[in-house]
C-alpha cells in the first residue's frame, strides 16, 4: 500500500520551484498575476532575476491574443 500524498510546506515548494531546470511559475488565478517564477520561466518570458513581480499575465501576450482571453473580460 502506498503512503498518502501530503501537502508540502510553502518553503519546500518554493525551493523546488527554484531548483528546477524546467520553467515553472506561480500564478494568482483570481487576478491573473504572475507571482513567482524560476530562472527558466523568467528567461522564457523575458524577465531578468531582478525584475520585480507580480506582473499581469496580459503583459506577456500579443495584442491579438489578449482579446481572446478572460483577461480582457476582467477590465
Amino acid at each position: 500500500m502506498t503512503e498518502p500524498v501530503t501537502a508540502r510546506p510553502p518553503n519546500e515548494l518554493r525551493a523546488t520551484l527554484h531548483r528546477s531546470a524546467l520553467p515553472i511559475a506561480l500564478f494568482d488565478l483570481d487576478d491573473m498575476r504572475l507571482l513567482e517564477a524560476n530562472a527558466a520561466a523568467r528567461a522564457a518570458i523575458g524577465l531578468g532575476e531582478s525584475d520585480p513581480l507580480p506582473h499581469r499575465l496580459e503583459e506577456f501576450l500579443e495584442p491579438e491574443d489578449r482579446k481572446s482571453t478572460r483577461l480582457n473580460s476582467s477590465h
